[in-house]
């Protein structure tokens, strides 16, 4: 492990120790929230599609970067925490490589936009395939969580749903099944720990669904995961997400570091600036990418430092998720192998930069500038 692997392990695990600490403080909130709301005697259909219908179709956006931070849990997610059984401990749970940390996964709750979509997508996914046939339908989910909304919406929009969730945290796996229990829904929904990248159904999927990407399908393991499971999606049957673009823009470091604006996705600030932006991919489940490969010229450019950034645009079956909208949408700089940006001056005369790396790599040392 490099140096700047070694320190980046060490500020996660001191941030997992943070995340750990701010949960048990939460799960103490979400229940005197649950009292003065009443939620005991709602239905988590009920929650969720409340959720579905009145989360903004927007991110919030703030003038300054310090006024866009927000770490204030979202409803769903205090929701849900009142639910669990008292006995559940937030620990800094261990990293998975490929899996997202306990307490993370549930603070994508916030990310309301995000969540807004895939609870729409799923709900018109469900409805469509009940209309279609007879009998069970069988939903498949790759990477739930601690939380797994996105089945529980799928089996509470029909109960001719059967569904199963792999997860590749242990931890959040157990947490999820806990939650399920709660909930009384054993029956027609199953957690189990697994690795997506090889899980093999037992059953063919009507619905397939995995929330496991991120910009310009970096990070996570997104395409491995569709790659090894859409083969087993039933003829006629439906992927969640349908589509994903990566785009790809030159930005002026000025222009990045003093944007016009900062969008909160989840809690984290994201800038809100104008860019020549350009469509280099697009992928559709079942597609065969084993290499993310394009190139994007410069052009003329102006006095100064340019910044190269890539972001998504994620398709859920009739919604869209668009630039910005979410933290898996959100533009993200390319790196140098040392970690640092990178940039490069507009009279270094690069002619042509060029980008090539596996679905789910970081994006870092994955540029090259060729000058002319």
């Amino acid at each position: 492990m490099s140096e700047l692997d070694q320190d980046l392990a060490a500020i996660d695990a001191v941030h997992a120790r943070r995340l750990a600490e701010e949960y048990r403080m939460v799960r103490g909130i979400a229940q005197l929230v649950a009292t003065r709301e009443g939620w005991g005697g709602v239905a988590p259909g009920d929650m969720l599609d409340h959720a579905r219908l009145t989360l903004p179709e927007r991110p919030l956006q703030f003038a300054s970067y310090h006024n866009a931070v927000g770490d204030q849990p979202s409803e769903l997610e205090l929701y849900f925490l009142s639910k669990m059984p008292p006995d559940i401990e937030f620990t800094a749970d261990t990293m998975h490589e490929g899996a997202l940390r306990t307490t993370a996964s549930i603070m994508c709750l916030r990310d309301v936009v995000r969540t807004k979509r895939f609870l729409q997508g799923i709900t018109e996914a469900v409805d469509t395939l009940a209309s279609q046939q007879t009998g069970p339908i069988e939903v498949l989910e790759a990477g739930t969580g601690a939380i797994p909304v996105m089945l529980l919406q799928a089996a509470l929009r029909s109960e001719r749903v059967h569904a199963t969730g792999i997860e590749l945290n242990p931890r959040s796996a157990t947490m999820a099944r806990q939650l399920v229990a709660a909930l009384h829904l054993e029956d027609r929904v199953n957690i189990i720990d697994g690795d997506a990248t090889r899980y093999q159904p037992h059953t063919p999927p009507h619905l397939l669904i995995s929330e496991t990407t991120h910009s310009g399908l970096s990070s996570e393991p997104f395409v491995q995961i569709l790659s090894n499971l859409q083969p087993h999606v039933r003829p006629g049957g439906i992927t969640l997400p349908s589509r994903v673009d990566i785009l790809a823009a030159i930005s002026s470091i000025q222009t990045y570091l003093k944007p016009a604006a900062y969008a909160r996705l989840a809690n984290q600030p994201s800038p809100v600036f104008r860019a020549d932006w350009q469509r280099v991919v697009r992928y559709k489940p079942g597609d065969d990418l084993a290499r993310i490969n394009f190139t994007i010229e410069p052009g003329k450019l102006s006095p100064g430092r340019y910044l190269v950034l890539v972001a998504s645009e994620v398709e859920v079956g009739t919604q869209t998720l668009h630039l910005g909208e979410s933290v898996i949408t959100a533009p993200r700089k390319l790196r140098q192998t040392t970690g640092d940006d990178l940039t490069f001056d507009a009279s270094d005369n690069v002619s042509e930069i060029r980008i090539n790396y596996a679905p789910g790599q970081l994006l870092r040392g994955v540029a090259e500038l060729i000058r002319s």
